[in-house]
C-alpha cells in the first residue's frame, strides 16, 4: 500500500510517477493538500495572483484507467483543495471505461465543487 500526502509537486512528469507506482503497488491512497505559495502540485499549479491552473494538457480519466490496467487495484484520491481536476462528466466517463478493464477494482474519488452531490458516484 502506498500513501501519498502531497503538497508541492516538482516533477516534470507526475503523471508518470503515478503510474510507476501502480505497477508496483495493489493500492494507493493521494491527498492533495493546499498550496499557499506559488507553485505546483500533482494535479496543476497555483499562478502568480494565487488562483489554481489545472493541468489542462493531462487527461486524469486516461491518467487512472491506465493505472488500474497495472498492478494497483485499489486507488483512493482525495483533492479536496482543487476539485475541478476532474469533471463529473469525466467521473461519468470513468464509470463507462471502469468495467472494460476486465479486473475487480475499488476506486473513490473526489472531484467537481458539489463533493455531497458527488460523493457516492464513483465509490
Amino acid at each position: 500500500k502506498l500513501i501519498l500526502a502531497v503538497y508541492e509537486c516538482s516533477s516534470f512528469d507526475p503523471t508518470k510517477i503515478l503510474l510507476d507506482f501502480s505497477s508496483q503497488v495493489r493500492s494507493m491512497s493521494i491527498a492533495q493538500h493546499e498550496i499557499i505559495v506559488t507553485d505546483s502540485c500533482l494535479f496543476g499549479r497555483i499562478n502568480e495572483e494565487y488562483e489554481f491552473e489545472y493541468s489542462l494538457d493531462v487527461d486524469w480519466v486516461s491518467v487512472i484507467i491506465e493505472m488500474l490496467s497495472r498492478k494497483v487495484d485499489k486507488i483512493y484520491i482525495e483533492n479536496d483543495a482543487y476539485p475541478d481536476y476532474l469533471s463529473y462528466e469525466n467521473a461519468i466517463e470513468l464509470t463507462q471505461r471502469l468495467p472494460l478493464l476486465g479486473k475487480k477494482i475499488w476506486l473513490s474519488v473526489s472531484f467537481g465543487r458539489h463533493k455531497n452531490e458527488n460523493s457516492k458516484l464513483l465509490q
